[in-house]
């Protein structure tokens, strides 16, 4: 990507990860473990005012399609574009990443976080759902 046009609002980090360190898994790879370390010990989330929304292995759940069994997905909320951009590109970062090099291949996206719904005014406090009404009427396919 050449010229990118910052965008103002919050944005939300996508990482897209495969442990690529033998059978190793996010929580067993001697590299990503490495990494992480030093990521949490380099004080860039608090920084940049980042911070998980979600950071882990194997999803609860797959709808559709392949996750691999060695995949990651991480989720950071960041303040604006201008900030997860600081993030990813400060030489602190940089260096911290070069732990994981060798044990995991990622794609890793920016993308603006969307508008509340007007529907969802008074079913959200912040992050959590409040006054969320019941599903019993919605017919469902189950496909467990």
């Amino acid at each position: 990507m050449s010229e990118v046009a910052l965008h103002d609002g919050p944005v939300l980090m996508i990482v897209q990860g495969v442990v690529t360190d033998g059978d190793h898994t996010l929580e067993t790879s001697p590299g990503m473990q490495e990494y992480l370390k030093q990521l949490f010990g380099s004080g860039m989330y608090p920084t940049t005012s980042g911070y998980y929304l979600y950071s882990g292995g194997q999803p609860i759940d797959v709808f559709e399609g392949d996750f691999h069994p060695n995949g990651f997905t991480v989720v950071a909320r960041f303040p604006s574009h201008e900030a997860a951009r600081t993030f990813w590109y400060s030489e602190v970062y940089q260096k911290v990443a070069e732990a994981r090099q060798g044990a995991c291949e990622v794609l890793v996206c920016v993308y603006p976080e969307t508008e509340v719904p007007e529907y969802m005014q008074g079913r959200l406090n912040g992050h959590e759902y409040v006054n969320v009404p019941s599903f019993d009427h919605v017919p469902r396919v189950d496909k467990s």
